[in-house]
């Protein structure tokens, strides 16, 4: 669960990422927040079927779209300045 309020501030999904864009999101949220874990509950289900874009995407793009995800997160968090 999120406050949409939140998600705003952080300027909510990137549609420039077209796998990854929740991990964005949440890497985003981290910087503002802090997560805690609900063990007793099931929050949500996951249906996976043949068509879905998690089956159908290469793992390539998958890869480039964390990896994008992270390099954004690292520059957030030490300006242009990436270490490494």
């Amino acid at each position: 669960m999120l406050r949409r309020t939140l998600v705003a501030q952080v300027g909510g999904y990137r549609e420039d990422l077209p796998v990854a864009e929740d991990y964005d999101l949440l890497l985003k949220l981290a910087e503002r927040t802090r997560f805690i874990a609900l063990q007793e509950h099931t929050l949500y289900g996951w249906r996976r079927h043949p068509g879905s874009l998690t089956i159908s995407t290469s793992r390539a793009l998958d890869h480039a779209c964390v990896t994008a995800a992270r390099r954004t997160a690292i520059r957030r968090r030490y300006g242009h300045q990436v270490p490494w």
